[in-house]
């Protein structure tokens, strides 16, 4: 009987891993794999590119994948030419089938069990180790360690900010989620579609409440979604922007309001004009990575998409290595097409409407149709997801 139901857990662990994996970029072979980093009670993998002209005092960005996307696919999202570049160091955990059926880092805790949301408790401690193992392995600057994360690893990014503040000078977080959206399993689903509004003061009170004793500043925050995106809602991008402007002590009226292109961008600055956290928000784009494969960024596969913006640009160019394509381009005001349209409703989800379009179906021909790969594939991918889950939970307690 132990046979068989050893036999079935790994039936299904293969087959999520024959779908994963085949939906991934081609592997990037100049990345290195670490096993003994720690106890690692997270049971994630991890993996990190350190370029031959490594800096001395080098930074440190952590990239954090989604659901149902490989670690190659989004290290060629623009970060390896751009590490290769710069000379800094790379680190992505992974994460294990064995863990999520899908793919994705356990933001809403697994099971029921919240303990990856706790500081020092599973997979958030598992990526300090690796971390710990990255500063004792290369010569990096502890002082320019910086986190970026898409969709689940977006969220993953939010609890790494939360729990451990005074190890991340900065993050990126790309179709996140706030810090303990969902504290109950029944929250998951509504937390990344349509996604919760809690107000300022509740977010962040959750966000201190994760280390109570922490007195230091926080990170700065530099929050991106796509506004067409039909996986995570876009309303989160708002309530991360009032959970982290409120943890900061700064008020939500933009500071400066710029655009370039698609591109639509908000930043709010504190007393001394230090910009403490800034939102983009990108038009006519669906669930995945903003790139600009023109510029000589990024390659297109799973949930990374041309969008003519460089993410993992940009996010350099905020936490100070490098200077963004769009960054000496931006100009006062925001996109003509959100200047002139209004805002409607579907389904509970914010969707911007282009000038003219009186419906969904009118918006979609406007703009081209939904941009995103594999968007379907992604929401039914969701509920397969808690169905699998179950089952496996199920198998293990047994």
């Amino acid at each position: 009987m132990i046979a068989k139901k050893k036999w079935i857990l790994e039936l299904l662990l293969c087959a999520l891993a024959a779908i994963v994996l085949g939906q991934g970029a081609a592997w990037a072979t100049d990345l290195q794999e670490a096993q003994d980093f720690g106890t690692n009670p997270g049971n994630l993998g991890m993996k990190y590119f350190a370029p031959e002209n490594l800096a001395a005092d080098a930074p440190l960005v952590l990239v954090l994948h989604g659901c149902n996307q490989s670690v190659a696919a989004i290290a060629d999202a623009g970060w390896l030419d751009l590490a290769e570049e710069r000379g800094f160091v790379l680190l992505f955990p992974e994460q294990k089938l064995f863990n999520n059926p899908s793919g994705c880092f356990n933001w809403a805790g697994e099971y029921g069990d919240l303990s990856n949301l706790e500081r020092g408790e599973g997979e958030n401690e598992s990526i300090m180790q690796m971390v710990l193992f990255i500063q004792q392995l290369l010569e990096i600057n502890s002082e320019k360690i910086f986190i970026s994360g898409f969709s689940s690893g977006g969220a993953m990014a939010s609890i790494m900010l939360a729990t451990w503040p005074e190890v991340f000078d900065a993050g990126a977080i790309m179709s996140g989620i706030t810090y303990a959206c969902s504290m109950f399993p029944w929250e998951a689903q509504p937390c990344i579609m349509p996604g919760i509004d809690r107000g300022p003061a509740e977010w962040a009170s959750r966000v201190r409440d994760a280390f109570p004793e922490y007195e230091g500043t926080y990170p700065r925050l530099s929050l991106w979604q796509n506004a067409r995106d039909p996986v995570v809602g876009v309303l989160n991008l708002s309530e991360l922007v009032e959970q982290w402007t409120e943890v900061h002590g700064i008020d939500r009226v933009p500071d400066e309001e710029l655009a370039s292109g698609a591109a639509s961008i908000l930043r709010y600055q504190d007393e001394s004009g230090v910009v403490r956290v800034e939102s983009w928000l990108i038009e006519q784009a669906g669930h995945g990575i903003p790139i600009d494969e023109a510029s000589g960024c990024g390659i297109s596969s799973t949930y990374v998409l041309d969008t003519g913006v460089c993410f993992a640009k940009e996010a350099l160019g905020f936490f100070g290595i490098e200077k963004g394509n769009l960054r000496d381009e931006l100009r006062p005001g925001r996109p003509q097409s959100l200047l002139d349209g209004t805002r409607f409703e579907q389904e509970g989800t914010p969707i911007f409407r282009m000038p003219g379009a009186e419906s969904e179906e009118e918006q979609n021909d406007a703009e081209g149709g939904c941009q995103s790969t594999g968007s379907s594939a992604a929401s039914s991918g969701l509920w397969s997801c808690l169905v699998l889950m179950m089952m496996l939970g199920r198998l293990r307690q047994q």
